[in-house]
């Protein structure tokens, strides 16, 4: 199952599922794989006609796509050393789906704020740039953890040990 929606893993008889965030499902078993990190990009297109993004306040100035489901508010929290800001953005677009915001961010209608995973594709072929990589920018206070869940009565089971201990490894 593939989906952005959170699946009931004991009901629909999933084995292994992936969570981003808040784990409240107690009764399933978790490992941490990473934290999510996110990524401020923009479309070279976009930044070639708009004032350069220098510091969190220039987003002020500039058309940012807004995931409504991560960052309903639409606050972008910033850091760099010490220095915090909650930066309130918004633009032409907000979804709660992120293949629609990278698509809108690679066709040059805003800056994003997505997950690195989502958008390293596009930083490699020059379709995206990153912007103030000075700068830690999440829409969540903290970063929120990727982990496996499963059901308890899968814990003995070889081959979900040997497929979460694979993903640790490479990723965590």
């Amino acid at each position: 199952i593939l989906s952005d929606e959170r699946v009931d893993v004991i009901r629909e008889d999933v084995d292994l599922a992936i969570r981003i965030g808040h784990l409240p499902d107690q009764w399933l078993v978790a490992a941490r794989i990473a934290k999510q990190r996110r990524v401020l990009c923009a479309s070279p297109a976009y930044l070639a006609n708009q004032s350069e993004i220098k510091h969190p306040e220039d987003l002020s100035n500039h058309q940012c796509l807004v995931h409504t489901r991560l960052a309903p508010t639409g606050i972008w929290h910033c850091w760099s050393g010490k220095n915090y800001i909650a930066k309130k953005v918004s633009g032409p677009l907000a979804s709660n789906y992120s293949d629609v915001l990278v698509d809108a961010a690679v066709r040059g209608m805003g800056v994003a704020l997505i997950a690195s995973w989502t958008v390293n594709e596009f930083l490699a072929g020059g379709q995206l740039v990153p912007l103030l990589p000075n700068w830690r920018i999440d829409s969540d206070l903290e970063p929120r953890d990727i982990s496996f869940v499963w059901a308890p009565q899968l814990s003995q089971s070889r081959q979900v040990r040997s497929f979460v201990s694979h993903f640790r490894n490479a990723f965590g």
